[in-house]
């Protein structure tokens, strides 16, 4: 039989051979290292992909996405190095951290709507959140209230250009 001490070995979550006997063994699953941001992505990836059952097409096209908006996070949180920024560990994330997100999207992509903008934090939202959420961890969400808010021209009648579209 197993042992106590092998019972309770900790596993590397991303030695998928150690992972699978793991399984096997009922061994404790714990990240060897603690998650990155890198790491919220591949999970977000790879469990939305399960979840949603797209077609290639449609996964590709979403996985782009995400990637892409991920890139600029990665990016701004790395000061321009997106190597770094992905390897900031999710529990370092805070509201003062990434307060900054917004000004530097409207400056990277000065075409963006407010939906645009908005459309992606929601990805990174998610990402973040289904990361924090596999790796069991009390994080809050740091990108609560970060959206760009609609101007009130609907109220005064004015038509706005995301309106127009539709």
């Amino acid at each position: 039989g197993v042992g106590y001490k092998d019972r309770y070995k900790l596993v590397n979550v991303h030695d998928r051979a150690a992972v699978a006997l793991s399984m096997l063994t009922d061994a404790k699953l714990v990240p060897a290292t603690e998650p990155c941001w890198d790491d919220a992505v591949e999970i977000y990836l790879s469990q939305n992909k399960i979840e949603k059952q797209r077609t290639d097409h449609d996964q590709k096209k979403f996985a782009q996405a995400v990637k892409r908006n991920a890139d600029d996070l990665a990016r701004y949180l790395g000061s321009g190095d997106p190597t770094e920024g992905y390897k900031v560990k999710l529990s370092e994330f805070s509201r003062m951290r990434v307060l900054g997100f917004r000004e530097y999207c409207m400056a990277l992509h000065p075409s963006w709507s407010p939906s645009t903008f908005n459309k992606c934090v929601q990805l990174i939202q998610a990402t973040f959140n289904k990361g924090v959420s596999m790796y069991e961890l009390n994080v809050a969400n740091p990108f609560i209230g970060l959206q760009v808010k609609r101007s009130t021209s609907h109220v005064i009648g004015k038509p706005q250009e995301e309106l127009k579209r539709r």
